[in-house]
């Protein structure tokens, strides 16, 4: 057959003509020959066919060949209409994790077809690569936490290497002993961050005991044993009055490392014996110490400043306000500071204070004020209830200009006929 016969014939395929599609396919010719390199023109071609509704199913070999090189319309096609790797029986893991990390290798975000669990799974049967992709994404870990060290030792056990990941699990122990059994199944890929000394008091009591779980815990603990040596051999330093261990010492108990439980007057002792001892490195961190107590100081020294300026602020507009010195439009604001309070200003909620001076403002021809002096009045905040007064307020608000006094009138028109209405009945 020429080369014109054949281009005719996938022009064919490309119009819609199956049997001419697979004709080309089962006698490799046009882009499905041997010799035939350029994977670009193949996907199209095969693209074409597709968004006319072709079955591909049949060239899943192929369509597999071009996912791997990154078109990932062949890895959805696959996916979606469960053919080739996807095949509902399908059962090699191995060739479906190999096609999996080539796909990964070619740029394709796979976790937009196969969920976490299904890369869990492949990452436990020793596909490293699944691992890695999983941590990547960031989607390593199991809300539930047992099930997420099972995950972990199966990696594990089955070649994955997990060890490069030291954030992959840090918890306090703390004298748990089914935690301690799980972590002992790790071996020596656990990673422990204690921070409670009862865990090392549990294990050393155990190991008395011969208990072979605490003998396996103990070796994943064996960094924190050391630490308990290290504070005892400074202890015994620093009172020999040796200064780099008193300073050292110093950070320890003022928390440095959350190594040993933090007392900050014992810190300090240490830093200044140091200090007096000649260590330059604790008379360096004293004095940053106390530049960053000063600017602490001297912080909230400003900001106790500001609140007492603004409650002499305040108590001077309220002396004000009794006098009749302020216009509508601040005794509008001072009611509405004193109605809703201000944490960031010091003022405080005082509800009577409040409707007094809502009232003079509404008096003085604040329809806002007019507004919020009804509705306090019919609700009976700062005031006794006066459900007629307060109409005649929101209705004098209204009649000025302020449009939300009329949300507030219809509002308890409704409530109004709602309680006349239970009463006759």
């Amino acid at each position: 057959m020429v080369m014109k016969d054949i281009e005719a014939l996938m022009e064919q395929a490309k119009n819609g003509d199956q049997s001419e599609l697979y004709y080309l396919y089962d006698n490799r010719l046009g882009v499905f020959a041997p010799d035939f390199n350029d994977d670009d023109k193949l996907s199209d071609f095969l693209k074409e066919c597709s968004d006319i509704n072709i079955n591909l199913a049949k060239l899943s070999d192929i369509l597999e060949h071009l996912a791997q090189k990154g078109h990932e319309w062949a890895f959805a096609y696959l996916h979606e209409n469960g053919v080739g790797v996807f095949a509902p029986d399908f059962n090699d893991a191995d060739k479906l994790s190999d096609f999996l990390e080539k796909c990964v290798e070619a740029g394709l975000n796979i976790q937009e077809y196969i969920d976490s669990d299904k890369l869990r799974d492949i990452a436990k049967g020793g596909h490293q690569w699944a691992f890695d992709y999983l941590e990547a994404e960031d989607n390593l870990y199991i809300d539930d936490f047992y099930d997420y060290l099972d995950f972990l030792i199966e990696c594990s056990n089955n070649g994955v290497d997990i060890r490069d990941y030291d954030d992959f699990i840090y918890v306090d122990v703390a004298g748990n002993e089914d935690l301690i059994n799980y972590l002992a199944k790790l071996g020596e890929f656990g990673y422990l961050d204690v921070d409670d000394l009862a865990t090392y008091d549990w294990v050393e009591e155990h190991l008395e005991g011969n208990d072979e779980v605490a003998e396996i815990a103990s070796k994943h603990l064996s960094e924190v044993f050391q630490y308990k040596e290290d504070i005892r051999w400074l202890k015994e330093q620093a009172d020999a009055k040796i200064p780099q261990a008193q300073y050292l010492l110093g950070l320890l108990y003022l928390g440095e490392g959350n190594i040993i439980e933090k007392n900050e007057s014992l810190g300090l002792r240490y830093l200044k014996a140091a200090e007096a001892n000649g260590c330059t490195l604790a008379k360096e961190y004293i004095t940053e110490m106390e530049v960053a107590q000063k600017e602490e100081y001297n912080k909230r020294k400003k900001e106790q400043e500001r609140i007492l300026a603004v409650k002499t602020e305040l108590s001077n507009k309220m002396e004000k306000a009794e006098k009749g010195e302020l216009s509508a439009q601040d005794l509008l604001a001072l009611a509405t500071d004193l109605a809703y309070g201000d944490v960031s200003k010091g003022i405080k909620i005082n509800a009577n204070k409040a409707t007094k001076f809502y009232r003079i403002a509404a008096e003085q021809g604040s329809p806002e004020a007019q507004c919020q002096l009804g509705v306090r009045m019919i609700e009976g905040t700062g005031c006794r209830k006066n459900w007629k007064a307060g109409i005649k307020w929101l209705k004098k608000a209204l009649k000025n200009g302020y449009e939300p006094a009329e949300t507030y009138l219809s509002e308890y028109d409704t409530l109004f006929n709602r309680m006349l209405h239970k009463f006759i009945k």
